[in-house]
């Protein structure tokens, strides 16, 4: 049995206080280099404003085209859809930009995949606002991505007002047609009963 008077007892207790403070040393040492040799991640936003589009009941209705809330939940999957994402990856030519892969810990070969996973959009409560936010390791290619991502947006939702529009002028179109083919006929019945009343007399 060892003693604390013992030369063992103390070669023991020094061997475990240095292995202790070798480990310590080691585990600093290991943060320290994952925290330098890890890319920092930056963050760009955008913000997006999302206005009720003007929708038609039916083309067959007389009711006139109604304001609709839209379900901002809805608008903010679309915002990042992989529809969206194919999208970006063309105009901004990611699939040859080595800064846009630089820096991604991805194993993953589809560029628009990677892509959707560094974009993510939140309604913003109490709003009709979504925020459309890119992370990456390059700060202006998160700022590119952000800033495209509600660009098509603008334009996606440009198109689609204007389908509704062109619906709407069709519908007005079908509509003083079908009033001038009614007002031919009641002329036409006035003319016919005008002439019976004139061979009458």
């Amino acid at each position: 049995m060892h003693t604390a008077d013992s030369p063992t007892f103390w070669s023991g207790l020094a061997i475990v206080v240095l292995a202790s403070v070798a480990c310590g040393l080691i585990a600093a040492l290991a943060f320290v280099v994952l925290a330098f040799t890890s890319p920092k991640i930056h963050q760009s936003t955008a913000v997006i404003e999302i206005s009720p589009p003007f929708q038609f009941q039916s083309l067959q209705s007389t009711n006139s085209p109604k304001s609709v809330a839209p379900d901002l939940e809805t608008q903010a999957r679309i915002v990042v859809s992989r529809d969206f994402a194919t999208r970006v990856v063309r105009y901004l030519n990611l699939e040859t930009r080595e800064d846009f892969l630089k820096g991604l810990n991805s194993t993953s070969r589809d560029t628009v995949e990677l892509l959707k996973s560094c974009v993510s959009a939140t309604p913003i409560r109490n709003s009709n606002l979504i925020s459309i936010t890119a992370q990456h390791p390059n700060p202006n290619m998160a700022a590119d991505i952000a800033n495209a991502f509600s660009q098509y947006y603008v334009r996606y939702t440009a198109e689609k007002e204007g389908a509704i529009q062109f619906a709407a002028v069709k519908w007005l179109k079908d509509q003083v047609e079908e009033q001038r083919k009614k007002t031919e006929g009641s002329r036409t019945a006035l003319d016919s009963a005008r002439a019976t009343l004139a061979t009458v007399s």
